[in-house]
């Protein structure tokens, strides 16, 4: 059975646990040897780069990915779901205020 993360609630089974995952493309390793959990009640955000893999962290719980090692365990009836971040009228003036320049 995995460790809890640090700093995770001890005796409460997370609904989502992540240990020693790995993902590269290529020769270049974007993720090594992550661990985390997510707790019932959690929120959590990220920031990054483009190109600093948080997409990829998002899809390999969601299982939308693979990671190269590691493993992903779920709690019993936990569907996770990503959702895409397009905005509706996609496209450069998405975010355009209609009747400016």
């Amino acid at each position: 059975m995995p460790q809890p993360a640090p700093g995770a609630s001890v005796g409460v089974m997370a609904l989502l646990q992540a240990r020693g995952i790995a993902k590269s493309f290529g020769s270049r390793s974007i993720l090594a040897g992550l661990d985390f959990d997510v707790e019932p009640g959690a929120r959590g955000g990220m920031i990054g780069p483009n190109g600093g893999a948080k997409s990829t962290l998002l899809r390999i719980p969601a299982g939308l990915g693979d990671a190269h090692r590691g493993e992903v365990r779920r709690r019993r009836g936990v569907r996770p779901v990503l959702l895409r971040r397009q905005l509706e009228g996609a496209g450069s003036h998405a975010l355009q205020n209609r009747g400016e320049p």
